[in-house]
């Protein structure tokens, strides 16, 4: 099965992961903070939905979707890859090294 990491806790990305979920899709919500957005998914009942840290969503996910504020993608400074994907961060200053996000 291919599985999906939905890059993006917010309100797009949580539901956008639990339609791909509910509709058989193995997701996986890529976050920076794991444990925060675990949190906020136990307020909106949102419990089953998978979180793993970002470089393990990353790194073992087929497809990687995008769910980001548009204002963050807007301040772009720093434009990295690994493993043949390609993210955009507002907030670092040099990429991550050995693929650790």
């Amino acid at each position: 099965m291919t599985k999906i990491a939905v890059l993006g806790g917010g309100n797009v990305g949580t539901t956008l992961a639990r339609a791909l979920a509910d509709n058989g899709k193995e997701v996986v919500i890529a976050a920076r903070d794991p444990d925060k957005t675990l949190a906020k998914l136990a307020e909106s009942n949102f419990t089953d939905l998978n979180v793993e840290p970002m470089a393990k969503a990353l790194k073992t996910s087929d497809v990687v979707i995008l769910a980001t504020p548009s204002m963050f993608v807007g301040k772009t400074r720093m434009v990295c890859t690994l493993n043949s994907y390609v993210f955009i961060f507002s907030e670092l200053k040099s990429c991550p090294k050995d693929g650790l996000l």
